[in-house]
């Protein structure tokens, strides 16, 4: 018969190593040097050449170059008959991102819920980070940021704000290094229509334009309505206004209509609409008809039907002596006179012009004429 003696360590021995870098196993078995051998737990021996993945020092120890996840495990070495206790291997690694939820659409108000998934040794932390689409009132926004310590994390939130792209980016973080995806949520909704001012003052002739504030995500269509008709279909407002849309992001707009030359049918209730698939929102803005007319119109041709009689005072001179004329004016055009005898040379003038003959009459009467006007007659 024969015998074999077997002798272990009372201890197992734990050894971490880097991915990538070189490790040395110790053998601490004793007995016959010339005899080493190594093996892996459940494998076969290993075998083990200079310039190699496997190398053996002059005490038998092992060296195990370029560590790749697959040399962890365990490693036992024999000197004769005698087997060392095991040696466990771990690789530390950097961690990598396994799964993250893909891109998706979501309403306002609802739950998101986002799962990231990790690999990693040491156990990587998994941070969250939830940031808002940069628009021209947010140039640097503040992020939302959660953690979480382990190999996988889902989270259950709701978006910091509405019909909104928010990006959210999953970031898993060890003392080796760090890894890092992000995806997109969409957050939409009905529209939601803002104005600064529902009643709007102007007097006819005058230039009007209306703002309407928009926030949608995603934005189908939208219009102007004056009583409930679109401004599109009134020929009479369609030939002097103009509409435009202002982008400031992907979800806000600003939509405008302006009217120039204000008349009397123009006066009412406009209704700006913004509408998508989840539904349309109004907001209303009155235009009232304030008192008098423009200051500045452009001017209109003399023997226009609108004029105003306003008085001032007159000087004259001449033979016979002058007492009286008649003036009248359009509007706060250029001033004209209506009525005045001949035998007269004129001129009459204000900001916006000057008007000037010469006529025949005598005798003529003073009974009004626009107010602030600078006139001489010689």
């Amino acid at each position: 018969f024969f015998s074999v003696s077997i002798s272990f360590r009372s201890n197992a021995e734990l050894i971490e190593a880097k991915e990538g870098t070189s490790v040395i196993l110790p053998c601490k078995a004793f007995g016959d040097e010339s005899q080493v051998k190594w093996m892996r737990t459940n494998r076969n021996e290993i075998k083990t050449k200079r310039r190699s993945k496997y190398t053996l020092d002059n005490q038998g120890n092992l060296k195990i170059n370029n560590l790749t996840l697959t040399d962890e495990g365990s490693y036992k070495c024999s000197k004769g008959n005698e087997v060392s206790n095991d040696i466990s291997l771990v690789i530390q690694f950097l961690p990598v991102i396994t799964n993250l939820t893909e891109n998706f659409e979501i309403e306002e108000n609802n739950y998101a819920v986002m799962t990231c998934l990790s690999e990693g040794n040491p156990i990587p932390r998994i941070t969250w980070q939830i940031t808002e689409e940069n628009t021209e009132d947010t140039d640097d926004p503040k992020p939302s940021v959660w953690s979480w310590l382990g190999n996988g994390s889902t989270i259950n939130v709701t978006m910091p704000c509405s019909h909104c792209n928010v990006y959210v980016r999953c970031t898993a973080e060890n003392s080796l290094g760090r890894d890092s995806k992000s995806l997109k949520v969409a957050v939409l909704g009905k529209p939601k229509v803002s104005v600064a001012n529902k009643i709007i003052n102007r007097k006819i002739g005058e230039f009007m334009t209306l703002r309407c504030k928009i926030n949608s995500l995603p934005l189908t269509s939208m219009n102007w309505k004056k009583n409930g008709t679109e401004v599109t279909n009134i020929p009479a407002i369609k030939k002097r206004m103009e509409i435009d849309l202002d982008v400031q992001s992907k979800s806000k707009f600003t939509f405008i209509l302006r009217i120039k030359n204000l008349k009397k049918k123009d006066f009412g209730t406009y209704e700006c609409i913004a509408y998508n698939k989840y539904g349309n929102s109004t907001e209303e803005v009155t235009l009232l008809r304030g008192k008098g007319r423009r200051k500045n119109p452009v001017p209109s041709p003399p023997g226009s039907r609108d004029r105003t009689a306003l008085s001032t005072t007159l000087s004259t001179n001449g033979y016979p002596n002058r007492k009286d004329a008649t003036m009248k004016r359009v509007r706060t055009e250029s001033p004209v006179i209506t009525t005045l005898p001949t035998g007269l040379k004129y001129s009459v003038s204000n900001s916006n012009g000057r008007f000037s003959s010469l006529t025949t009459v005598v005798l003529f009467t003073i009974i009004s004429f626009l107010n602030q006007l600078n006139i001489l007659f010689f």
